[in-house]
């Protein structure tokens, strides 16, 4: 028998549609449940209990169209971690986790980003103390002839002419791995800063929506209070 979608009103089976992938509940018990409370179907011989999938039904699956993204998640900090999108799902509803979705998008594009820059701050952190650790250790006396005592003679080179010959282009390169790390620097300061700044503005607004809230032991002993919450 080909596998079918388990969603109520789905009639999505493999192999009708190309892309369309069919995935078996999670083993992981909360996540499974997540997806079954999601999922929503009643037991088919008792309309006010949750419908639990068993061994006679195990073929099957659910489809990636009840993904916002189409296609599921592993990352529970994403929408996707669980199926949200079905026949008894409301447009708000839906319009709502696509924004969520978009959000979430923008955040791990922004993640990676960070993490992108931060490799490259290392990489060339290292490649520069590594360059310092060979020019160090490759310096030699300034007079050193190669072929005799003839100081006209042209054949004649010291040691450190012919580091500086060799590895000018290297330390060329090294300067600008520098000169990008401060850069990011200044960059991944100025994030601290902008995060620090949303962590207070957080802060303050809690403390406004707890000030604003009215909380009902406020009334408890007040009858002042309630009567002017009931006019």
């Amino acid at each position: 028998m080909p596998e079918s979608c388990m969603a109520y009103k789905c009639h999505n089976r493999r192999g009708q549609k190309s892309g369309r992938k069919f995935h078996r509940l999670p083993r992981d018990p909360d996540r499974r449940a997540k997806w079954i409370a999601a999922i929503g179907r009643a037991d088919p011989n008792n309309k006010n209990k949750a419908w639990v999938p068993t061994g006679r039904n195990d073929h099957w699956r659910l489809c990636s169209d009840h993904f916002i993204s189409g296609k599921k998640s592993n990352n529970p900090t994403s929408p996707d971690y669980a199926p949200s999108i079905f026949a008894h799902t409301s447009s708000p509803l839906k319009r709502k986790r696509k924004r969520e979705m978009e959000t979430y998008t923008r955040r791990e594009r922004s993640k990676k980003q960070r993490r992108d820059q931060c490799a490259k701050a290392l990489a060339a952190s290292a490649l520069l103390q590594l360059s310092e650790q060979v020019i160090s250790t490759t310096q030699a006396p300034d007079s050193v002839n190669v072929m005799g005592d003839d100081q006209d003679n042209p054949a004649t080179m010291t040691a450190h002419e012919c580091q500086n010959t060799e590895c000018i282009e290297l330390k060329q390169s090294f300067e600008q791995l520098s000169s990008s790390f401060d850069k990011l620097k200044v960059h991944s300061e100025m994030l601290e800063t902008d995060c620090q700044a949303l962590r207070n503005e957080n802060s303050i607004l809690k403390d406004k929506i707890k000030s604003l809230s009215l909380l009902e032991a406020d009334f408890e002993d007040d009858d002042d209070k309630k009567n002017l919450v009931a006019s």
